[in-house]
């Protein structure tokens, strides 16, 4: 799978925006622009993944087709879902939606 979904920067400055497309981007792990990039998936993001493991050693798991990666994969990408439910709950409470 190889992907992990971010959400832009300005949704978490203006968590409505949300409500427009284009409010996340895919990174696709596989790409060679991540094999020397040391930042994390997403510098805003609270998930152990993003905590502790840069995209240049995710690209390395992926490559080695260590299964980890799978794992820390996930962690990220349920974590976004999360966020995703979560603001949009809020937008609703607050008849934003």
């Amino acid at each position: 799978h190889g992907e992990l979904f971010v959400f832009k920067e300005e949704i978490y400055k203006t968590p409505t925006k949300i409500l427009k497309r284009n409010f996340y981007k895919i990174i696709k792990i596989s790409k060679k622009n991540h094999k020397f990039n040391f930042d994390p998936p997403d510098k805003f993001c609270s998930c152990p993944t993003c905590k502790n493991f840069s995209q240049s050693f995710l690209h390395h798991l992926y490559k080695t087709k260590e299964p980890l990666y799978q794992r820390l994969a996930t962690l990220h990408n349920l974590k976004f879902y999360f966020d995703l439910i979560k603001i949009l709950r809020d937008a609703i409470r607050k008849e934003e939606i």
